[in-house]
């Protein structure tokens, strides 16, 4: 979970953790504890993250929330985003619409 003032917000995958919150610290507590926060909404990608999926080719970018193909590799580099910065992951996490 990621914790701001009364509420927190479920991580489901260490690829949105990582790319969100490469820098913070990680604190352990114990259930009671995390059980006195307010549930909020599933923490996300960030608009302007790439993705692909391991067994694909095609890269996407999450804008509000949706990923939005990008068509070409011509394309991927003329905006000027960089191959390095592309998270890739196998399963559920990239079938939907909304990350």
């Amino acid at each position: 979970y990621y914790v701001k003032e009364n509420t927190k917000y479920p991580i489901i995958d260490i690829s949105i953790l990582n790319a969100n919150f490469p820098y913070s610290h990680i604190s352990k507590v114990n259930p009671q504890e995390l059980a006195e926060f307010a549930m909020g909404d599933q923490v996300k990608f960030r608009d302007g993250t790439l993705i692909k999926a391991l067994d694909s080719p095609a890269v996407y970018v999450i804008s509000q929330q949706k990923r939005l193909p990008i068509p070409s590799a011509e394309v991927f580099e003329t905006i000027g985003y960089q191959w390095s910065s592309i998270i890739a992951k196998l399963g559920e996490l990239y079938k939907g619409k909304q990350v």
